[in-house]
């Protein structure tokens, strides 16, 4: 697997690559870490925020330093993003439920203003 450290050298960059052999080496992953420290090189990858990591030619982080556990998961091939994916479903279904229940309460007062209304009449 070949692994790409975007990064200038700051602490975050140097923090990123210690994580990311960590993560590497309790998966048992044979892997190759380079340091990619040039600007031009880093901006190529489309990168604009360090440090940046590069998964087999594919950018998998940019602008932070994921937890260990969060790089076995990119490195297995399941990312911080399924987790995401997933929250952000539940979100929207959550999202709905709420409209919906919004909804029909408008709709019950709307009822009972107008049962109201039709009483005061008679």
């Amino acid at each position: 697997m070949e692994l790409k450290i975007l990064g200038t050298g700051c602490p975050k960059c140097i923090k990123l690559e210690e994580r990311t052999r960590q993560a590497a080496e309790e998966l048992g992953i044979d892997y190759t870490i380079e340091k990619v420290t040039d600007i031009q090189d880093i901006m190529s990858y489309g990168v604009m925020m360090t440090p940046g990591l590069v998964v087999n030619g594919e950018v998998k982080v940019t602008g932070k330093v994921p937890m260990v556990k969060d790089i076995q998961g990119i490195l297995k091939g399941r990312g911080i993003g399924h987790a995401f994916n997933r929250i952000t479903v539940v979100e929207k279904w959550v999202r709905r439920a709420t409209a919906v229940i919004f909804i029909a309460v408008g709709i019950y007062y709307i009822y009972l203003y107008l049962l109201q209304s039709l009483m005061t009449d008679l």
